[in-house]
Order: structure tokens, then sequence, then C-alpha cells
């Protein structure tokens, strides 16, 4: 029974997903890998809407991280990297509904190269990166 039910499942998140303001390809979800269909028993969809690539942020302000992923998982982490490297937390856990409003920390450098990770709290394998976007300090902004 358990396998008959997964492959309604899997569609279910496929339909939810047909929302999102991009079409997915998913074959490819592209180089940013902004779209994760893990490959466990009961496959969880996570997939990134905000960032979604370029947006130039202030230190100090606010944004709308956005997301989708599957009802099922009920805490989302977010971490804030540089190219690779982790710089901080954004929030360990969070309830997935699809939106975080953060506060951009004055305190790290400016970059093009940021981007947020999207994690399942209870499968830390399972996660996803945004788009990279940057990051800019009040006095820099005018050049951007």
């Amino acid at each position: 029974m358990f396998k008959k039910l997964l492959f309604p499942v899997f569609f279910i998140s496929i339909i939810l997903l047909s929302g999102c303001r991009e079409k997915l390809n998913l074959t490819d979800p592209g180089p940013a890998e902004n779209l994760l269909i893990s490959s466990t028993d009961a496959p969880n969809v996570l997939y990134m809407k905000t960032p979604a690539g370029g947006e130039v942020m202030q230190k100090g302000s606010r944004f709308s991280i956005s997301w989708f992923v599957s009802p099922a998982v009920k805490t989302v982490s977010l971490t804030l990297f540089r190219k690779t490297e982790e710089i901080t937390g954004i929030s360990g856990a969070t309830e997935n509904d699809g939106t975080f409003n953060w506060k951009i920390p004055t305190n790290i450098p400016a970059s093009v190269h940021y981007r947020i990770r999207l994690s399942n709290t209870m499968s830390p394998d399972e996660y996803i990166f945004s788009e990279y976007f940057t990051i800019a300090s009040s006095d820099t902004m005018q050049a951007f």
C-alpha cells in the first residue's frame, strides 16, 4: 500500500509547485540547484522561490525569503553562504510556512557571491541553495 501512495504524493507535490512563478524543468533544475526532489521512500520537494538571483540588498534592510517545501516537512533551517563558505545562520528551525522575513546583518562584507541554503531540519542532507545575490553597504548601493 505504501508504494501505491508514493506515486500520488510525488505528483501532488509537483502540482503544488506549478503555482510558482518560475517554470520548473524537473530533469534539469539548473546550475544553482534551487530544486530538490529527495530519493527517499516518501520523497520531499524543496524549491527556493526567492532570492531568485541578481537581487541587490542593502545591509540592515529586510528581505522576504520564500520557498516551497513538501507539507510533510514541518520545519526548515536557513543559512547564509558566501560562495561555499557558511557565513551565518539565519534561522535554525523555522516553521515550513513558505516565508521568512530576514533582517540582513550589518556586520558582513559586501559581496555579489551570497546565497541561502534551505535545509529540512529532520533530514539535514536534504538541502538546496538559492541563486546568487548581492549584499551591498549603503555607501556602495549607488554603484549598483
